[in-house]
């Protein structure tokens, strides 16, 4: 994808939020994110809404089924549609991408991935959660999860921030060490 993709991308991620950022919540807003990565991961979809021998009608159907489920899916098969009918179905991806990071700066939030080797009570997550409002000086939303791989600690990651504080961690760092 070249800069000009990008930036067109980016112009359309701001025009759907100037129009629907008050239908979006933070839940939806997830969802986008989701979609998203999903997409990166599997390109033959967006490799489909590029084949010009497909009707157009036929492409806008697909979505409407992949977006049935989704309670955002009015004003994301707009946009999809939109994309399609101008011949920029390659843009899908980066604009959801796009979606989801100025979702993020225009309602001053970031998401967190919450992981911890044991589980943490309520208490405790909102601990963290003030904890992480307290250094990003943004709202914080979190997904928690368990894995036991960290030995014994705590790692929180979002898109622009990581802290990890965990034996596994510690283990990485002499194990770096000793390599040198």
């Amino acid at each position: 994808m070249n800069m000009l993709h990008e930036r067109l991308a980016f112009r359309y991620a701001c025009a759907f939020l100037n129009v629907f950022i008050d239908q979006i919540s933070a839940d939806e807003a997830k969802k986008i994110y989701t979609m998203y990565t999903s997409l990166e991961q599997n390109r033959t979809l967006v490799f489909f809404l590029e084949l010009p021998m497909i009707k157009p009608e036929e492409k806008i159907n697909l979505i409407n089924t992949l977006f049935k489920k989704s309670t955002l899916a009015e004003p994301l098969k707009r946009l999809v549609s939109l994309l399609i009918k101008q011949k920029r179905g390659l843009l899908l991806v980066p604009c959801l991408k796009y979606i989801w990071w100025l979702f993020q700066q225009r309602t001053n939030t970031l998401f967190f991935d919450m992981v911890s080797s044991h589980p943490l009570s309520f208490q405790e997550q909102q601990q963290v959660k003030n904890f992480l409002e307290h250094i990003s000086k943004k709202k914080v939303l979190y997904d928690f999860k368990q894995n036991k791989l960290l030995i014994a600690g705590i790692r929180l990651q979002s898109d622009q921030l990581l802290w990890e504080y965990s034996i596994n961690k510690l283990l990485q760092s002499v194990r770096q060490e000793f390599q040198k």
